[in-house]
């Protein structure tokens, strides 16, 4: 709940139907839980015997195929909202946060891009990802509740916008630097998209951005550009090279807050992925 108390827990099996209370399974756990924690079972339990690094030894040495766990998510926090809280809207599909630090499209960031372009009238937003907190959604369907906002966004409060003006070739270099960190890219995009172009080596190459529209962005031509007012002062330094910017009074609280209420319905597109990985051709 809104207290951090857990109200209640659900448990799927990975086809995403909901596991019934009533069937009874066979429970692996390591010798900490079981000696730390009090909970019913239905027989005593036996041991292996067996040490959990000889398992993971077995258990390697026995697989037919690679293991790739990028993006898997097995468990996930739902914010369960009551007593008085502010309806912003509902939405048609699942703002879900970051599945890590540095996931490519999530609905949330597209969601806060969006909001910050429309609200400063700019061409291009920018949003970074690291701000996006991890594994909680509002389902579809459901209100978008204010209370909930910053359970989805770190620093949603003290967070500014501002307004700068860069050209494409400008713009094209700023991101391309922003692939730099951990080989990933740390930003969400409104009013465009941006393919990066990995090698055989899964370094990145070179990227291509694009207008909603589809056409490549013209590299000398000037864009207004959204930016978080920390990015632009201190985590890039754009301040530096930068001269021509304005800073929002507004916090970015009240900017999402007010697009959400706006909008009424937040959209499908919300979930479009605009920032697409490929390998050098």
């Amino acid at each position: 709940d809104l207290n951090k108390k857990v109200i209640d827990v659900e448990l799927f099996y990975l086809d995403g139907y909901r596991i019934p209370d009533g069937k009874t399974f066979s429970v692996g756990m390591n010798n900490y839980i079981v000696s730390s924690y009090k909970f019913s079972h239905k027989d005593p339990g036996r041991s292996t015997n067996a040490k959990t690094v000889d398992i993971m030894l077995r258990f390697f040495s026995n697989l037919k195929k690679k293991l790739n766990y990028t993006n898997v998510v097995r468990s996930e926090e739902k914010i369960v909202y009551s007593g008085k809280v502010e309806t912003l809207g509902t939405t048609e599909t699942d703002i879900y946060t970051a599945k890590n630090k540095f996931y490519k499209n999530s609905p949330s960031g597209n969601l806060i891009a969006d909001a910050m372009r429309a609200h400063t009238g700019a061409d291009v937003a920018l949003f970074p990802t690291r701000l996006l907190r991890e594994n909680l959604v509002i389902n579809k369907g459901q209100k978008v509740y204010k209370e909930a906002l910053p359970d989805l966004y770190n620093f949603l409060s003290q967070s500014k916008v501002v307004i700068v003006t860069m050209n494409g070739k400008q713009l094209t270099e700023f991101i391309l630097k922003r692939t730099g960190h951990k080989n990933n890219i740390d930003l969400h995009i409104s009013g465009g998209s941006c393919s990066i172009f990995l090698t055989e080596n899964n370094r990145v190459d070179r990227i291509v951005l694009e207008t909603d529209e589809g056409s490549e962005i013209n590299q000398i031509h000037e864009f207004k550009v959204a930016l978080i007012e920390y990015e632009f002062n201190n985590f890039y330094s754009l301040k530096k090279h930068i001269k021509n910017f304005r800073v929002e009074p507004d916090g970015l609280d009240s900017i999402l807050s007010e697009y959400i209420r706006k909008l009424g319905k937040i959209p499908q597109k919300t979930a479009e992925k605009r920032i697409i990985f490929d390998r050098k051709k």
